[in-house]
């Protein structure tokens, strides 16, 4: 659908690449400015005193903080485009309810619904685009829409987008072809970008991004980004499984030896302290 209605493929018709064409440059022109830019390197932490400071500190209060004067901007440049192009709010709400229904199997929010607990949950946008691993400017504009999103953990399992995310089964529908490595580390990037401080936060069962992701199979590529985040993830053993990165790398028949290897050369101390 995203296809169809935003990047069509070069042998569509003139019409419907130049519509797609003028939905994405709405789009484009809203999300501009929101720190997703391709041409940079991924979030950094610096030399980490920020992201110490939070495993220390438990926390750092994300869904008390307002969002900021840019992203109120935003947010209202986004209802502005979605209200001034019929053609925009048209596709935009058939994609959404596309996105509601893939991530929850429901349209109505009457009827998203927690399987364990059979409480009705509430639908947020950018954590169901997140899970699905949607394409960078889907993801863009949907934050744009929700500033707040990015920073609220989806209960009941405590987790951020960047979370999501990391799980994501590798379908490749961040914007590459199908079944691609580059698409799934666009999704995870983007997410990251627009919230970096989420590489930091634990879920409900006190689980970061790099330890979800590793145990997903993702490439270092991804790994990579999480680690540029929060590079003390790269010496906290998992709350979950007990332990340190390189050996949830090492489980299963099919660990990624490339993983392995670049996870130790990060920090080869793991293996001198005798921890292995």
């Amino acid at each position: 659908l995203w296809r169809r209605l935003f990047d069509p493929e070069p042998y569509r018709s003139e019409a419907v690449r130049q519509s797609a064409g003028r939905l994405r440059g709405m789009m484009e022109a809203v999300v501009a400015g929101d720190g997703c830019d391709w041409d940079s390197e991924p979030p950094d932490a610096g030399d980490g005193k920020r992201c110490d400071s939070l495993f220390a500190g438990g926390g750092s209060g994300a869904e008390d903080r307002k969002p900021s004067h840019r992203e109120r901007t935003r947010k209202a440049n986004a209802i502005r485009a979605l209200y001034s192009s019929t053609e925009l709010r048209q596709s935009w709400e058939i994609l959404t309810t596309f996105v509601r229904a893939a991530r929850h199997g429901a349209v109505n929010d009457d009827d998203i619904v927690d399987k364990s607990s059979g409480s009705v949950l509430r639908f947020r946008l950018v954590h169901a685009a997140a899970a699905l691993g949607c394409p960078p400017l889907l993801l863009r504009f949907s934050a744009a829409l929700n500033p707040d999103q990015v920073r609220t953990p989806e209960l009941p399992n405590g987790r951020l987008p960047l979370h999501l995310t990391a799980v994501a089964a590798s379908t490749g529908a961040a914007g590459a072809d199908v079944g691609s490595r580059d698409g799934e580390e666009t999704a995870v990037s983007t997410v990251a970008r627009l919230y970096p401080e989420a590489a930091e936060m634990q879920d409900s069962e006190g689980r970061l991004p790099l330890s979800l992701a590793i145990e997903s199979g993702k490439p270092w590529e991804v790994i990579k980004t999480l680690l540029l985040c929060c590079p003390r993830a790269l010496t906290t053993r998992d709350t979950k499984m007990r332990m340190l990165p390189f050996m949830i790398s090492a489980v299963g028949a099919d660990a990624d030896l490339d993983v392995i290897y670049r996870l130790l050369r990060e920090n080869p101390l793991e293996v001198s302290r005798g921890i292995c």
